[in-house]
């Protein structure tokens, strides 16, 4: 069984593809600096794996719906160029408890369903924040917290985003 993925620091992998690893027993990744893209479904269902990390000079600017949905996840740390949280991103993530964002962040839009159905208690979101889809925090029972800066740029927050919430 797949447990763990490394690849050599100088490594050109650009592209984490469809479904690449879903399913699979893998439980910790470490993304390489060049990469720029993790395609839908690339985590789906991998329910052993609990951390993945992004080198701080990391190139990723894109991870498309459904990547990490359903998968074992505890802790991100959200890539500074992710301008959308892509829908149903984290989706039935149980054990995701931490989210974190760099104030250089340039996320502009959370997406549906994107955090719906986490074990997230709080988070601390990015004053260039503009959206919050349908449904992004939904059944997040945990959640107590969540912080808007004193700069923020938000100006819609859809339906259903926080229904079903312990806030």
């Amino acid at each position: 069984h797949l447990r763990m993925v490394n690849f050599l620091p100088d490594s050109e992998l650009m592209f984490i593809g469809y479904s690449s690893f879903s399913h699979s027993s893998i439980e910790s990744i470490k993304i390489p600096k060049n990469v720029v893209q993790i395609d839908k479904y690339a985590f789906f269902y991998c329910k052993k794996l609990r951390t993945i990390e992004f080198p701080k000079d990391n190139q990723v600017k894109t991870i498309l719906e459904r990547a990490f949905e359903s998968s074992g996840i505890q802790r991100i740390s959200i890539p500074d160029a992710i301008a959308k949280i892509e829908s149903r991103q984290f989706f039935n993530c149980e054990k995701l408890r931490l989210v974190e964002f760099s104030e250089k962040s340039e996320l502009k839009t959370i997406g549906d369903s994107a955090f719906e159905n986490t074990a997230t208690e709080g988070m601390v979101l990015p004053s260039n924040l503009k959206v919050i889809d349908n449904d992004a925090f939904r059944r997040c029972h945990k959640l107590k917290v969540l912080e808007f800066s004193e700069k923020t740029k938000l100006i819609s927050i859809h339906k259903d985003a926080l229904s079903f919430c312990g806030i």
